[in-house]
């Protein structure tokens, strides 16, 4: 997103080979690196 501190993320899905973008746990679309991973680890842990 141009800031080394706001990121975008998206997973990664096998069923169709392609990369969705993904929402943080706070209902937005990009934040800090700590924001993207916690969402995805909260996603996989479930």
């Amino acid at each position: 997103m141009g800031d080394i501190d706001s990121w975008e993320f998206a997973f990664y899905k096998y069923s169709d080979e392609r990369y969705e973008p993904s929402i943080s746990l706070d209902g937005s679309f990009g934040g800090s690196p700590e924001a993207c991973f916690d969402t995805a680890a909260q996603v996989y842990l479930r």
